[in-house]
């Protein structure tokens, strides 16, 4: 079978379902993070967080819509989301966790109710998804994940 992976923008239109996209700001210090869900052609959206001081939610978009196609071509029944965290010099990192937690908070109605699962992508770790899980209202393991085997 032959699948059409070109991923670039124009071939946002041959998805039936406009994506979702959440625009985050914290009150003390402004746009703190974009999150897209790709479409609803699944229940459950799935993609990582990744932390940088120059991303953007065209970029964002781009990456959501990159995993949709990689669910797609291993035949996995998710759409694809993605994260971006504008890590700015005025909170980072010595608000980090805070500023994750507000993040779980703000997108924890689509983490509770399954439709969205965030994970780690660059500058995001396993400890900062606890961090967003426990800002969504779950409860998270008291371990360290270093000492996991």
């Amino acid at each position: 079978m032959e699948r059409d992976m070109n991923m670039h923008a124009a071939g946002r239109e041959h998805l039936p379902v406009s994506p979702l996209s959440l625009h985050i700001e914290h009150p003390q210090f402004g746009t703190v993070a974009y999150i897209v869900l790709d479409t609803g052609l699944w229940r459950r959206a799935v993609g990582g967080i990744r932390m940088l001081p120059d991303v953007t939610a065209d970029q964002v978009a781009d990456l959501a819509r990159a995993m949709t196609y990689k669910f797609a071509f291993l035949n996995m029944p998710f759409t694809g989301a993605k994260g971006g965290i504008v890590a700015s010099p005025s909170w980072f990192p010595e608000h980090k966790a805070e500023v994750l937690e507000y993040i779980g908070k703000s997108t924890g109605h689509l983490i509770r109710h399954g439709l969205y699962t965030p994970g780690p992508d660059l500058g995001v770790g396993l400890r900062d998804c606890w961090t967003i899980f426990r800002g969504a209202g779950f409860a998270t393991p008291d371990r360290d994940p270093d000492t996991w085997s």
